[in-house]
């Protein structure tokens, strides 16, 4: 984190504990905060429900601004802009329209479609070390998420439904895990020489692998 804080700065993504309905911004989560928490959900005595919020457009327009500051571009990750899949998205194309036009110019968006940012945030942090353009690290970027981005999904009956009712638009319809089973999603094992549409890596993301009932195999 300390090496990254020139390069790196973050919009406020909230976790919601059940118990004090009182917001809890990620960003400042101490480790020790985090593993209480979790051994807590350890036992369904002690267990703690949490939900998710995204910061509002307002929020996320304070922190552009503080990046814009630094007088260079500002390239922004998102998994999706569809605001049935995403809110974050969402109101990250709020925060953007909130601008100056001035501004508005200094701010690439980057959609991936892949489900989480890490992967094309160390690509951009490696192109910001070495001096890169903000358009050359979108390129690198765009790159990873066409042709070599991967992943494997692993889900049980009782994440899914979780899953579905946050987002329902995630899954194809008529979609289901049977209790007592598993099932393992992504896209083939290597390069896709043709690229992949953004339109179609969420649906390649979640594509099925295959299903059982043990752990093990």
């Amino acid at each position: 984190k300390a090496a990254n804080k020139d390069i790196i700065l973050t919009f406020p993504m909230f976790m919601v504990p059940a118990d004090t309905n009182e917001p809890i911004d990620i960003r400042y989560v101490t480790d020790t905060e985090a593993l209480i928490a979790q051994n807590k959900d350890r036992s369904p005595k002690t267990a703690t429900r949490f939900t998710t919020a995204t910061s509002s457009p307002m929020q996320m327009k304070i922190e552009l601004l503080a990046a814009l500051s630094k007088g260079k571009p500002v390239l922004c990750f998102v998994f999706s802009i569809d605001k049935k899949v995403s809110a974050f998205g969402r109101n990250v194309l709020q925060a953007i329209d909130m601008l100056d036009p001035d501004q508005k110019k200094m701010v690439h968006l980057f959609t991936h479609g892949w489900g989480h940012d890490g992967p094309f945030m160390m690509e951009a942090i490696q192109c910001a070390r070495e001096g890169k353009t903000v358009e050359e690290a979108f390129a690198v970027c765009e790159d990873l998420a066409q042709r070599t981005c991967g992943r494997v999904g692993f889900m049980n009956a009782e994440h899914f439904r979780k899953i579905a009712a946050w987002r329902p638009g995630l899954f194809p319809t008529g979609f289901e895990i049977p209790e007592g089973h598993y099932s393992l999603s992504g896209p083939p094992a290597g390069i896709r020489h043709e690229g992949t549409p953004l339109e179609k890596r969420t649906q390649l993301m979640l594509a099925p692998i295959g299903m059982g009932t043990s752990q093990r195999d």
